[in-house]
């Protein structure tokens, strides 16, 4: 059984991704901000389907491939379609509730603490965020 949920979970990520990449031809009147918008729109709802059709491992752990689309929408859309594409997740993932809310949420505020230290300290650098245990 969850072999073919999980079959099932990638057929519809090829699909908004084959969707995306026929229409995104065809919308070629559009800025290149409305494109990426565009593009984040689309990634997001696919990995929102992705997760609806997500295997639940554990009480709260869930297998899908939200981060095949975001990883697409980082790649076609830049930084403004995974902003787009990681706030319906986000919801998403915050909605379903669940064990592996929490350690996300934490790794995503820790990446998110690295990336800045980084950019602070100029281009081309690895941070590691402080551990949280020692800072409080």
């Amino acid at each position: 059984m969850p072999w073919q949920v999980l079959i099932g979970n990638v057929a519809a990520v090829s699909l908004v991704i084959s969707v995306w990449m026929h229409l995104h031809y065809k919308l070629y009147r559009l800025s290149k901000v409305q494109a990426k918008l565009g593009c984040g729109l689309m990634m997001g709802l696919g990995a929102v389907l992705s997760m609806i059709l997500s295997v639940e491992i554990d009480s709260g752990y869930y297998l899908d491939l939200r981060s095949t689309l975001l990883a697409v929408s980082a790649v076609y859309g830049g930084p403004l379609a995974v902003l787009v594409a990681g706030a319906f997740t986000s919801v998403q993932r915050i909605s379903m509730g669940g064990a592996g809310v929490e350690p996300a949420a934490e790794l995503v505020g820790a990446a998110d603490e690295a990336l800045y230290a980084a950019k602070k300290h100029g281009r081309d650098r690895v941070e590691a965020a402080a551990d949280q245990a020692r800072a409080a």
